[in-house]
């Protein structure tokens, strides 16, 4: 499902299949299992397992991440909400921090970034207390797969 963004057999421009990518991206998202927190609408949940993953849309082994996810779905249902965002839309780590986790109790930790971040991050809260942060493609698929919510 999310692989597709990027099949390209009418051989379009990258630039350009990167654009359609991200302009269907969301649509994807509500198609799955996975929720979409956008700049406008963001309010993380306060209660429970939470995870945000954001992604660079134009990678593809970072959206065969999110299908894996969402296959994975019956054994993390009801157990965890996660919600996924472009990374593009982010300037730099602050931008996540000021657009998308905005209350104070959601960037606790968040800090900590390396410096430069790799794509995808991969953030676990209960509650408002964040439990792991990580970054580039192989550490977030060992805490994906150690939460439980990727095979």
């Amino acid at each position: 499902m999310f692989h597709e963004l990027l099949d390209n057999p009418s051989r379009i421009a990258p630039g350009r299949l990167q654009a359609a990518a991200r302009r269907q991206f969301p649509d994807i998202v509500r198609r799955s299992h996975l929720d979409l927190l956008d700049k406008a609408d963001q309010r993380p949940p306060y209660s429970g397992k939470f995870v945000l993953i954001g992604v660079a849309i134009y990678s593809p082994r970072e959206l065969q991440l999110l299908d894996a996810i969402d296959a994975a779905y019956s054994d993390w249902q009801g157990t965890a909400k996660v919600a996924v965002f472009d990374l593009m839309d982010c300037k730099d780590p602050k931008d996540v921090l000021e657009h998308y986790l905005p209350s104070p109790p959601y960037r606790q930790g968040l800090l900590g970034f390396r410096s430069p971040p790799q794509s995808p991050i991969v953030g676990i809260w209960d509650g408002a207390a964040l439990l792991a942060l990580e970054t580039g493609l192989h550490d977030t698929q060992k805490l994906l797969r150690n939460q439980r919510l990727l095979k």
